[in-house]
């Protein structure tokens, strides 16, 4: 009967070869047992002395082999023994019986294992067990801090003109302005400016001006610390009622200049002295006197105080000096006609 094998250990060392004996006859072969299916072969343990050889019986018929088993993995082989002395051959006689078999050796060690096979499919799931009985709800978790907010999308206006800023021609709608920005001047009513501030058009200035130096903050005064350059229109063409100043001379020698002293009204209306704009020391007309004799050129301002357009009287000084030099060329000739009476006597 097979046993079956595991996988081959490696081979033992071979036993010395018996004496060979002498051959019986050989008996009939009885018939062979079908064999049956091969087993995995273990690993082969080593190979036990060879016994005396029996006499060979006759051959039986050989059964039909069974199936072969898998083989296992052969294990290493063991180190062959040393090979026996030949004994001396005996005359062959009638092959006897066969001797018994030596006994096996020892097993030889275990083959490494082969590798798993591939896993089976999963089975089919079991039933489900029945719900467990809801737990009671859980106190609320302190509110986690809320995200930054997203960036905002890029929107798209429409309907303006580049340069210019816009205005609101609705509560949502946009327009261009008339304020336009060159990137290096600013231009009002002009898209060429050529000045940091450019205007085409009027001008108001609630309060005042500075040029060169901060504004005084007094309204309708312009400060420069510079020349101002003016021209005023003088066209004939433009005059109509045109009419000499008489009696300049005597107009004149009803004003006085005066050397004076700002009180401390003016002071505290135009600020202290600062030795440019504001000092003590002054000199000019009274506007009093002036509007006596040449009223056109004094006007009262807003706050109650007279002023004087002192460019008005630069006419008045040259009627002044015309009739001044009349009277000069008349004593002139004058003193010649006394010199030349004196001369003819």
């Amino acid at each position: 009967m097979l046993t079956v094998s595991g996988t081959s250990g490696s081979s033992g060392t071979n036993g010395t070869s018996g004496t060979r004996g002498t051959s019986g006859s050989s008996g009939t072969s009885g018939s062979s047992g079908s064999s049956g299916t091969s087993g995995s072969s273990g690993s082969s343990g080593a190979n036990g002395a060879n016994g005396t050889s029996g006499t060979s019986g006759s051959s039986g018929t050989s059964g039909a082999n069974g199936a072969n088993g898998t083989s296992g993995t052969s294990g290493t082989s063991g180190v062959n023994g040393a090979n026996g002395t030949s004994g001396t051959s005996g005359v062959n006689g009638a092959n006897g019986t066969s001797g018994t078999s030596g006994s096996s050796g020892a097993n030889g060690a275990n083959g490494t294992s082969g590798t798993s096979g591939v896993n089976g499919a999963n089975g089919t799931s079991g039933t489900s067990g029945s719900s467990g009985v809801n737990g009671g709800t859980g106190a609320a978790g302190t509110s986690g801090t809320s995200g930054s907010s997203g960036t905002s999308g890029a929107g798209t206006i429409s309907g303006g003109t580049s340069g210019y800023y816009a205005k609101f021609t609705g509560a949502t709608s946009l327009a261009s302005g008339i304020v336009y920005d060159s990137g290096t001047n600013v231009g009002v009513g002009t898209a060429s400016p050529g000045y940091k501030l450019d205007v085409n058009g009027d001008l108001k200035v609630a309060t005042s001006i500075g040029v060169g130096t901060n504004p005084s903050g007094t309204t309708g005064e312009i400060r420069a610390t510079n020349n101002v350059t003016a021209y005023y229109s003088s066209d004939e063409r433009l005059k109509t009622n045109i009419v000499k100043i008489d009696n300049a001379l005597d107009k004149v020698k009803q004003i006085d200049g005066v050397i004076y002293d700002w009180n401390d009204t003016f002071k505290k209306k135009y600020g202290e002295e600062d030795g440019f704009f504001i000092r003590n020391k002054n000199s000019g007309i009274i506007a009093q006197q002036v509007e006596k004799v040449f009223p056109h050129v004094v006007a009262d301002r807003e706050d109650g105080y007279k002023a004087v357009r002192y460019e008005f009287l630069v006419p008045l000084l040259i009627e002044a000096i015309k009739e001044q030099n009349v009277h000069i060329e008349n004593l002139k000739n004058e003193l010649t006609d006394l010199k030349n009476e004196i001369n003819s006597k």
